[in-house]
């Protein structure tokens, strides 16, 4: 991956590294504590962080799963992705942490820059560069670095509305305020990483959560579920609970007009748990 020196020991790959050289010329206070990082020093700071456990969840209630390993979060002051994951936003250099005044400045003027904020919970210094919100001139639409083909595609759609999850059925959750539920339209494979907050869940206690595709007509009705990604454990804190789900999709070509979409759902265990924020981002290898 191309990497571009945005400040003194500190790099983003070529698009968001654009971005936020624009940032700084419109005005930003210059300001990183960390960019881009390589697989050895996400390896790090993940391991420095985490440990393997086979049940139980740890006292931060941080539950992941790394080479087929699964690992608890035992120290440090925020979570940490797996090193060599999709979700590793600081590993391929479209994430960074600022302090203030810089933090303040991206949180009020970011988003047409393609910069979101408030995407970890507890982390307020994060910021992420998504493409398809890079509204400003000059910007470039990167191709996504997962997978190889050039034709990929990237998708993401964000919901903040919150949704009360019934006790004991599964649910599926719309993706943004207009209660649309695909994840996916387009026919392709790829990969669905879903990043979902929620609340109400007693900490130490579970939500179950899942990619599926479903069957559909034209505008998405009559959905019939044709196959169900593994099931994800999302840990409860006793507070404000974040988990992910990483999912490869297949969405075939349907003859006629029925259409094949990717869906999150979502299986509360135990009653007054709500969804208050989903975001999902599809990397597609159109067919």
């Amino acid at each position: 991956m191309q990497q571009q020196t945005i400040a003194p020991g500190h790099w983003l790959a070529p698009a968001p590294a654009a971005s936020y050289a624009r940032m700084i010329r419109d005005g930003c206070p210059p300001g990183i504590t960390s960019a881009g990082r390589t697989t050895a020093e996400q390896r790090s700071i993940f391991l420095a962080r985490y440990r393997p456990q086979a049940t139980g969840s740890g006292p931060y209630g941080d539950v992941v799963t790394w080479q087929g390993v699964r690992y608890v979060r035992v120290s440090g002051p925020s979570p940490a992705s797996p090193p060599g994951s999709v979700w590793s936003l600081h590993e391929r250099g479209d994430a960074i942490d600022v302090p203030e005044p810089a933090r303040a400045w991206i949180r009020t003027h970011g988003a047409p820059y393609g910069w979101v904020r408030d995407t970890v919970p507890g982390e307020p210094w994060h910021m992420v560069y998504q493409p398809d919100r890079d509204t400003r001139p000059g910007s470039v639409i990167p191709l996504p670095t997962d997978l190889p083909e050039d034709t990929m595609r990237r998708i993401t759609h964000t919901r903040t509305k919150k949704v009360a999850l019934p006790k004991g059925a599964w649910t599926t959750a719309p993706i943004d305020d207009k209660g649309n539920t695909s994840a996916c339209t387009v026919a392709g494979r790829g990969l669905v990483v879903a990043d979902l907050t929620l609340t109400g869940v007693p900490k130490g206690k579970e939500v179950q959560a899942r990619v599926i595709v479903v069957d559909t007509d034209p505008a998405g009705k009559g959905a019939k579920i044709v196959s169900r990604g593994r099931i994800v454990e999302i840990i409860g804190t006793g507070g404000s609970t974040f988990g992910q789900i990483v999912a490869p999709i297949d969405l075939p070509k349907v003859t006629g007009t029925r259409s094949r979409r990717a869906r999150v759902q979502i299986l509360a265990l135990d009653a007054g748990v709500t969804l208050t924020a989903l975001t999902t981002t599809t990397d597609l290898i159109p067919a």
